[in-house]
């Protein structure tokens, strides 16, 4: 990379003496700014007798061929194992001033990660998660992966890099984001060298030539209702807000419902839109972790519901300390509640 970095900066010389219109075309060139891609696809893989190993070491050799920083972890798998088949879950993180989704898989039997700095210097980086579910009638490899990706700033490195993917973008090679669709094709490859049943069930984004399978493992159940909050009675002349009022009478009314919300009608919101919209009006932000942890530890029951309602954090998620909802809950009783959201 070092040899580009003279050949950029002669381009920017170049630049600085044209025209106007160049000078923009520097000024947004300089400017920094970072770009994250994600990545998600997860195999069914079967009999339910293949080696639980095999399929960890299939996917730690499929991330080991281009990146470094390999972890492997095995977990107590569930039991009795579950009819349905798991999926991994996502928690909003702030990265650089950009929410990403980061992995959850407390029901894995087995997780690979690889954090590749090797990049790093020149601005780019790649963080990838597979874990393994074990469910009755097989396996679910889930696989994630997020790349980052700095443009601009002072960083001659990073300059030289931009410069770099100007020419390999020009000749169809592009970034080091494309190690990540040749690692999700060699797991499936290594799957299927050691299973005698694999199928691609979900891919996010969709690419050209890779045709799903239908999914022929049960769904997951539908998630119990959210009880509605306990509410301590007002003092002798007291009374809720309003607003909050309004939040808890639509808590209330949703206790007992047993099945899946209908699709919304008529422009009536949805139950997860409408807890947003609370939270929203109470000055909360419906993906923080952070908050939903810190409500949590005020004993806050009323906006950890709409938290959950709202269906972008998780109980078993945790703030940037490291502290989950669960372990600072105030009160025992939230603590119970917590605890039953766990799925």
């Amino acid at each position: 990379m070092k040899p580009i970095a003279p050949l950029f900066a002669s381009a920017l010389l170049s630049a600085v003496s044209s025209t106007a219109c160049a000078q923009d075309a520097l000024n947004d060139i300089v400017r920094s700014s970072t770009n994250t891609k994600t990545t998600f696809a997860v195999f069914d893989v079967r009999p339910a007798g293949t080696s639980l190993e095999g399929i960890q070491e299939a996917v730690a050799a499929a991330f080991r061929k281009h990146y470094d920083g390999i972890k492997v972890m095995q977990q107590m798998a569930p039991y009795p194992l579950p009819a349905y088949a798991p999926r991994m879950g996502f928690h909003q993180e702030s990265l650089r001033g950009s929410i990403v989704s980061a992995p959850d898989c407390p029901q894995a039997a087995a997780i690979v990660t690889s954090s590749d700095g090797t990049l790093a210097r020149y601005g780019e980086a790649s963080v990838l998660q597979g874990c393994v579910f074990p469910y009755r009638d097989g396996y679910r490899v889930n696989v994630y992966a997020l790349f980052v990706q700095k443009s601009g700033g002072a960083d001659v490195n990073v300059l030289g890099a931009m410069f770099g993917r100007a020419i390999t973008n020009a000749v169809g090679i592009g970034d080091s984001s494309r190690f990540i669709g040749e690692t999700v094709d060699d797991v499936e490859t290594r799957l299927k060298a050691l299973a005698p049943d694999v199928a691609l069930v979900e891919l996010q984004p969709a690419r050209a030539g890779r045709t799903l399978a239908a999914d022929r493992a049960a769904p997951a159940p539908a998630a119990p209702p959210i009880a509605a909050p306990m509410a301590a009675a007002p003092a002798a002349g007291a009374s809720l807000p309003p607003e909050l009022a309004a939040v808890q009478a639509r808590l209330a009314a949703m206790v007992g419902q047993q099945r899946p919300q209908p699709a919304p009608v008529d422009g009536q919101a949805s139950p997860a839109l409408q807890a947003r919209k609370d939270l929203s009006a109470m000055g909360l932000t419906y993906y923080s972790q952070d908050q939903f942890v810190e409500a949590a530890r005020r004993g806050d029951r009323l906006a950890c519901e709409l938290f959950l309602r709202a269906g972008s954090v998780t109980v078993t998620g945790a703030d940037k300390q490291g502290v989950t909802a669960l372990k600072v809950a105030a009160t025992p009783e939230l603590a119970d509640f917590l605890r039953g959201q766990v799925h």
